[in-house]
């Protein structure tokens, strides 16, 4: 039985004390000083990054994943771990876009060919899918289409409800939103307020610039169609940051569905105000660069 192709996506340790400097044999004034503490914490909180840290559960086999999303001053990165150890990573640096695969040591930017690459690679895996079913008869011909029948997961109308229930969670005040697929139930979000987390506006900014990076993806699936049954045959996974625009506050708490049943939640376990090293936001030295369809 042909089965639709999905795309796998790519969802710590501590930063490096800043070297001390050497004291001068002058002291500075008591005024000299103030306005040196004064400039050091307002640079300071210019250059503050913020950390979160999340754990994504799987419910039915009882696994879980772990991952983390920094941002600092325009920059973004989203990190997969296995336990403490880093598996892959989406980094959005200057308006471009990279995944880095740290278990192989290489990393691909996500730019305009790349996706025109992507898609023309879409459209002739599924010309030659056109070329099998073709030599199909009415009653496997019918049997195919049914079962590629309905839309692709995220594709149907999703609508937000807002019960209006409120409760802690992961130590946050938080509020519970429902997403809804054509009525049903497909995802439950509990968000807390802006104001309870530090760094808002950079988290807002981060989690606005990875739905922009999932969108780039999964958009060049829409169009990829089968022309014997004029279906869609392919989808990626679901855009992981689709519903907190919708939202007003930052999510704590996940949970995913299908047919009822709570597949995955995802639970903020911290998130931190701090200074980032320049150098989480830059591709790691010795790293080869391949390309995204290789």
């Amino acid at each position: 039985m042909y089965r639709r192709r999905s795309l796998a996506s790519p969802s710590g340790s501590s930063l490096p004390a800043l070297p001390a400097r050497r004291a001068g044999r002058r002291l500075l004034p008591a005024a000299g000083l103030a306005a040196a503490l004064l400039l050091a914490l307002s640079a300071g909180s210019a250059e503050a990054g913020v950390a979160a840290r999340f754990e994504t559960r799987d419910l039915q086999r009882g696994q879980s994943e772990f991952g983390r999303l920094l941002a600092q001053e325009g920059q973004y990165r989203m990190d997969r771990l296995d336990g403490d150890k880093l598996v892959a990573s989406v980094l959005i640096k200057d308006g471009r876009y990279f995944v880095v695969d740290h278990l192989k040591k290489f990393w691909s930017e996500v730019d305009r060919q790349a996706l025109a690459q992507m898609e023309n690679d879409l459209r002739l895996s599924a010309a030659a899918f056109d070329e099998k079913i073709s030599k199909m008869d009415a009653e496997q011909l019918k049997v195919m289409t049914d079962t590629l029948a309905g839309p692709l997961p995220g594709a149907a109308n999703r609508t937000l409800e807002t019960p209006g229930e409120e409760a802690e969670k992961s130590g946050f005040p938080a509020k519970r939103y429902r997403i809804l697929e054509e009525g049903t139930l497909v995802r439950e979000i509990w968000a807390t307020p802006w104001d309870k987390v530090p760094a808002a506006a950079e988290l807002k900014a981060a989690q606005s610039a990875m739905e922009g990076y999932y969108q780039r993806l999964t958009s060049i699936f829409a169009g990829v169609k089968s022309q014997v049954l004029n279906v869609p045959i392919y989808h990626s996974p679901e855009n992981p940051f689709a519903d907190f625009g919708k939202i007003d506050g930052f999510a704590v708490v996940t949970r995913n569905f299908a047919e009822g049943r709570s597949l995955a939640e995802t639970v903020l376990l911290d998130v931190k105000e701090q200074p980032l090293a320049a150098a989480e936001f830059e591709i790691p030295a010795g790293f080869a660069r391949k390309a995204m369809d290789q």
